[in-house]
């Protein structure tokens, strides 16, 4: 990355933590962020993951171990993310501090965590769209449409594991795509041993967080398929790179299964228990739900993503191994949660489309294809116009709170038309 970039990435990194600071929150809503935190103070206060209490209204959200201890249902690996921020509260909190204000102290640093990513999900995005020749304006400004006008900037304010998910899922994506990035007439070079492991960590961390991610792994292996074909490498070097990918990812699965065996009696156990079967919803109407109804819709809530959809055909023939690899992934999200029984309406948990917040930066790709189109008056117009929908769309977005969206949708799925 030439000077003129690296100076560029650190602006999109600023303005991405000046907009995220600016609408963030200071209070935790949900069980699923809470129990993360609480693993995340126990992991520094004693070096367990255990719960300090279990929380008689959400039962299901805790496993019994064998220790006698309660034990999140989540994989620990949003814990371990949350642990940097926990200690530095410790630093903070005083001794006459007392529970209350420690905890609020706790809660405020860890929300801190949105601020950081989403910013770091920009950069990422700067540095694909320029590898992959675009120019540096407008890499800068999908960069910053990627940040500001999707359903990330409202996810910011949270700590869901899903956002979490979604950036170690784009830096993989970018470490592999980052050096074989190029048009079909410059077959470009394959990614180095070091940045495959790299991206092996990356999935491995994701899957960490959320084991569900492991069902999305096998697009990042297409991905490099079809890069190794395109630009013939040798037995040699391709050996080399799937042993650094293998060694990448195998030590947080293998922290995985022995936090399974610690936590929930055996490797292959997970604290989802009879939750991971239910995937008992229609896949075509989950999928439409959470696509394009308005109690969930990733469309109506990421409006801009339209964007980039008008204009895939012409990203697709300018990078058709990246684009197949989008397609693939997102298809792929779509197709698992669509089954998922919480697709279905009136389990509108959180707000807009959590589940398919991985997604969000994939069905991005093709966004800057859409600004170098923008050469007249007219086309500057209308594209202006509906990236500012789709910012006051976040903005209305980051002025609700959760408990409240939960209340509109209890009463929005009275009236939803059966077939949906």
């Amino acid at each position: 990355m030439t000077r003129p970039s690296r100076q560029t990435a650190a602006m999109i990194f600023l303005f991405g933590v000046c907009l995220t600071l600016c609408v963030r929150v200071d209070d935790i809503e949900t069980t699923d962020e809470i129990l993360s935190l609480y693993s995340a103070a126990a992991l520094i206060h004693h070096g367990d993951f255990d719960l300090p209490v279990r929380d008689v209204y959400h039962p299901d959200f805790y496993v019994a171990a064998p220790n006698g201890k309660y034990y999140a249902k989540f994989g620990p690996g949003q814990a371990l993310a949350l642990a940097p921020f926990v200690a530095l509260a410790r630093i903070w909190i005083n001794p006459a501090d007392s529970l209350d204000i420690a905890g609020h102290k706790t809660v405020l640093v860890s929300m801190a965590l949105g601020s950081v990513l989403i910013p770091l999900m920009g950069v990422l995005g700067f540095e694909l769209w320029s590898g992959l020749g675009y120019a540096r304006s407008v890499s800068a400004l999908s960069a910053v449409s990627l940040m500001a006008t999707t359903e990330l900037l409202p996810y910011s304010r949270s700590i869901f594991g899903d956002v979490m998910c979604a950036f170690l899922s784009f830096a993989a994506f970018v470490l592999l795509a980052g050096r074989c990035g190029s048009p079909p007439d410059n077959p470009g070079h394959p990614p180095s041993a070091f940045r495959i492991a790299l991206a092996g960590a990356a999935l491995g961390f994701a899957v960490l967080v959320r084991p569900v991610t492991v069902l999305f792994v096998p697009p990042f292996v297409l991905y490099l398929a079809l890069v190794w074909i395109r630009s013939g490498v040798s037995s040699s070097a391709l050996r080399a790179q799937l042993i650094a990918g293998f060694f990448g990812f195998a030590p947080f699965a293998v922290a995985l299964l022995a936090f399974n065996a610690h936590a929930y009696g055996s490797p292959w156990s997970t604290g989802y228990r009879g939750e991971t079967f239910q995937f008992n919803q229609s896949i075509l109407s989950g999928a439409f739900h959470n696509l394009f109804s308005f109690e969930k819709g990733l469309l109506i809530y990421s409006p801009t993503l339209m964007l980039s959809f008008l204009f895939w055909k012409k990203f697709h023939r300018a990078h058709p191994a990246e684009s197949t690899f989008a397609i693939v992934f997102v298809a792929l999200y779509v197709w698992v949660y669509g089954g998922w029984y919480a697709s279905r309406p009136g389990f509108d948990i959180s707000y807009g489309q959590r589940f398919l917040l991985p997604t969000v930066a994939f069905c991005a790709l093709a966004i800057p294809e859409c600004f170098a189109w923008c050469a007249g008056m007219v086309s500057r117009s209308l594209v202006c116009a509906a990236l500012a929908f789709g910012v006051s769309v976040q903005v209305s977005g980051c002025l609700q709170r959760g408990i409240l969206y939960r209340e509109w949708a209890a009463q929005y799925q009275a009236h939803i038309p059966t077939w949906m």
